[in-house]
Formats: structure tokens, sequence, C-alpha cells
């Protein structure tokens, strides 16, 4: 399999020698995505009770968990990344504020309603939100980027095939065999009712997800779907996630963003050009629209609308306020 740490010889005389301890240790990211998952559990059992979206404790809780990941050992220790991750972060939230002024999306926003408080100025739900979203950024960030530490991570097109034939055989297989003891009348006799119901419910919701997978199999999944495995398409697959990234948190992505976040790892120049980036973030704005639309829970009157904005088209923010 390939790796993002080598580079072959072709490319070595336009590729850039990553920054000294720049790229993090298997220690690095588990011990930030332990912070991570432990951060988002806190902050869901509070944000899970009963109250205002950005009450005091909740407040409280994604401060915790900002400061936790950005005071990991890994972040602390190099300066490089920290530096590239807090600026790419900051012109991607200056793109969206501007786009959401534009929008009047922050027009006659009850802070009351939304803090359960009383003279809460708007300036703490915008950072609160912020906040939220520069965790949720450095999070799939981190997930990306672990496939540079753990090349067992890196995409592998037709061991991804293979996985889906397997499962997809697998699921016809139980099928038949679990129909064939709902025929079973001395096994059923046996059971209680409650575990008869479970059985049922059971093939009935594997049923239903092989069908599912079935239809979207059939479509195109893959953002080189007719590529085979390769450490060229390995760092085009990379960058295209990186871009989905920052659309799927802020909106927006752009080359100069990309570049910041590509310039601590080892990858060739011709995978810096604005060309190149401005193709791969086109990439992954097509496939976000064409998400959307088979998505069942996201209407298509969504992406239909922002047609001509597609990174508005889906996109995941967390308790956007409008």
């Amino acid at each position: 399999m390939s790796s993002f740490k080598t580079t072959s010889a072709k490319e070595m005389s336009g590729t850039r020698s990553p920054q000294p301890g720049a790229t993090p240790t298997a220690s690095d990211v588990r011990e930030f995505q332990r912070r991570f998952k432990d951060g988002m559990r806190a902050l869901e059992l509070v944000s899970g009770s009963e109250g205002a979206p950005f009450r005091l404790e909740v407040r409280s809780a994604i401060d915790n968990l900002h400061q936790s990941l950005w005071g990991c050992d890994w972040l602390t220790r190099v300066s490089v990344d920290r530096h590239v991750l807090s600026t790419a972060i900051e012109q991607l939230h200056s793109l969206q504020v501007e786009q959401d002024r534009a929008d009047g999306v922050f027009d006659g926003l009850d802070s009351q309603f939304l803090t359960g408080e009383e003279n809460v100025d708007v300036q703490q739900v915008r950072d609160a939100q912020f906040r939220l979203q520069s965790c949720w950024f450095l999070g799939r960030y981190v997930s990306l980027i672990a496939r540079t530490v753990f090349p067992g991570l890196v995409p592998n097109k037709q061991k991804r095939r293979d996985r889906r034939s397997k499962f997809i055989d697998a699921s016809d297989d139980y099928l038949v065999a679990g129909r064939l003891l709902l025929t079973d009348a001395y096994l059923l006799d046996r059971m209680s009712p409650s575990a008869v119901k479970h059985l049922h419910e059971l093939l009935d919701g594997v049923d239903s997800l092989s069908r599912h997978l079935a239809e979207v199999l059939a479509q195109p999944v893959d953002p080189f779907a007719n590529g085979s495995a390769s450490e060229s398409g390995d760092r085009r697959e990379l960058i295209l996630d990186l871009a989905d990234c920052c659309f799927r948190t802020f909106r927006h992505g752009t080359p100069d963003v990309l570049r910041s976040l590509l310039d601590t790892h080892d990858i060739a120049d011709h995978y810096r050009r604005d060309d190149t980036l401005k193709s791969l973030i086109g990439m992954a704005l097509d496939r976000k629209q064409e998400n959307v639309v088979r998505r069942e829970d996201v209407s298509y009157v969504i992406a239909r609308t922002h047609a001509e904005a597609p990174w508005k088209a889906g996109v995941w923010l967390p308790h956007l306020v409008r």
C-alpha cells in the first residue's frame, strides 16, 4: 500500500521537505483523538439535557473542549502546525462571517432564547459557535492526516470495493439463514416473545440496509472511482477530503487555505498549484451537492436553492442559528 511519506523519483525535483517535527507521531494522534472523544462526550451530555442551546453550561463545555484540543502535546510542541492550523481556521472563519453578514444570518437573533440569560451579547453566541466549529475542524483534520501516520488508513480503492462486495454477499447469506430460522417452529417455541421480535427487527434492518447500500453503490461513491490505488491518487484524495473538511465546517475553501494545510506535509509542488487545487475544490463541491440530493434527511430543495452557491448545499454547521 502506498504511503504519503514516500515520494516517487519523478516528483523528487518538485517536492518540498516537510517542516522539522511537523508530522504528528502516532502517540500525538492518539492523544488528540482521546481528548476529542472525551470532550465531545462531555459536551453531548450537557447539550442533550433540556434548556437553551447556548446556555452557560454548554458554552463552558465548548470552552473546555476547545482548550483541551489546543493544549494537546502535539500542538503545544510543534509551533509550525499550531500556526498553520490557527491561520487556516481564522481565514475560513473570516470568509464565513463575511457570507453570514451578506445573508443576514444573525439579524434579529434572540440571544436570551439561545442562552437563557438576560443581557447576553450576541457575540458570545457567535464566539461559542466558532469555537465549536474549530473543534470539529480539528477533529476531522486529524482524522485525515492520521493517514500519514498510520499507512493502513490510506484509502485503497480495490480493498474498499472488495469490502463492499463482501458485505453485500454476507448480508444475502445472513438473510437466507435468518429467514429459515423463522420457519423453525421448535426453535421459536423456546424463544421468548421479545427475542422473536428482536429477530424479526434484526432481519428487517439488515434487509433495509442491504437494499440501501445496493442503491448507493450503484452510483459513483468514490472521488476517483475509476482510478487504481496509487500514491498520486492517495495524495489527490487527501487534498479533496481536506477541501471537503473546510466546506463542511466553515462553508468555504480556497487554494491559499489548502496550501497552508499542506505546507507541513511532503507533497509535490504540483499539488500546491492554483489550477490543481481549484480543480479539487470543484470536485469537492460537486460531490457534496450530489450527496445532498441522494441523502434522505436533507431535502432536494436545499441543493436546488443553492445551485449557484454549492458551498451551502447540505453543509453541516453545529448549532447553526438563523
